[in-house]
């Protein structure tokens, strides 16, 4: 076994460096776990994403889509808001019931009383 020698990875032969290059990145992406997906982006789209990355991911894709997913779950959340909010005031007026009744059973329901 030899001895460590402490050389800088640039005095190192190239051969060698690739080699831990490759090592640790094929390291990262297996405790990552992630999985490359390809999408096409127009040509002129391509201005935009780059200044949307540059602001929502630190200049990283993934990081940025990453985040855009997490908006579009935000708005998708509030449409099912909005459409279990539209189901309620359909069903209270088929009961006949106000929304001002409503409130107060909800606030009621809410207080324990």
């Amino acid at each position: 076994m030899r001895p460590a020698v402490n050389v800088p990875i640039w005095g190192q032969p190239r051969v060698r460096w690739l080699s831990i290059a490759f090592e640790m990145q094929f390291s990262y992406y297996h405790c990552m776990a992630t999985k490359t997906v390809g999408f096409a982006v127009a040509d002129e789209d391509l201005p935009r994403l780059e200044r949307l990355t540059q602001k929502y991911g630190g200049g990283n894709r993934s990081a940025f889509l990453r985040e855009a997913m997490r908006q579009m779950e935000v708005l998708e959340r509030a449409e099912r808001l909005s459409q279990l909010q539209a189901y309620g005031s359909e069903r209270s007026a088929a009961c006949g019931v106000s929304h001002e009744q409503a409130v107060r059973v909800v606030r009621r329901v809410l207080k324990g009383r």
